[in-house]
């Protein structure tokens, strides 16, 4: 991918149980339409605007940090996307 492609960003969410969620943060290239997990931030109640904004400040810090070209892997469906990312990291 070139470094000045245009990408969408998708959340994806999942609640864990009664006090935790993990949410996918998900990249989707313009030009071409495949889907990368960029990362996955998990939250625990009781949640702080300090948790949120560390989490974002992350997620923003790694994009331009990093050539996503070197980091992420493509697929053809979110759901394969998310599937590889929990493969590799849970």
């Amino acid at each position: 991918m070139h470094a000045h492609a245009l990408y969408k960003e998708i959340f994806i969410w999942s609640r864990l149980n009664e006090t935790s969620a993990v949410r996918y943060t998900c990249l989707e290239p313009l030009q071409d339409g495949r889907f990368a997990v960029q990362s996955a931030d998990f939250f625990h109640l009781p949640l702080t605007p300090q948790t949120l904004q560390a989490a974002d400040m992350q997620k923003v810090e790694l994009l331009i940090e990093t050539p996503i070209a070197e980091r992420c892997r493509w697929y053809s469906t979110l759901q394969e996307a998310i599937a590889a990312h929990q493969a590799e990291f849970v």
